[in-house]
């Protein structure tokens, strides 16, 4: 089975993880892209300010 960069990264945006994360707080933009929002989580500024309100 071959699966796409494309398909990986909606599969990476819809997990459980993800998806509490973006409850927390806004990721990225509703007009952004699907990899600008990955870049926002992986960088890992969006998830220490996370991490601080906890």
């Amino acid at each position: 089975m071959d699966i796409t960069i494309s398909q990986l990264l909606d599969l990476f945006l819809e997990s459980p993880l993800v998806t509490w994360v973006k409850t927390v707080g806004p990721c990225g933009y509703e007009n952004e892209s699907k990899l600008v929002m990955y870049m926002d989580l992986v960088d890992g500024v969006f998830l220490n300010k996370i991490m601080l309100q906890m």
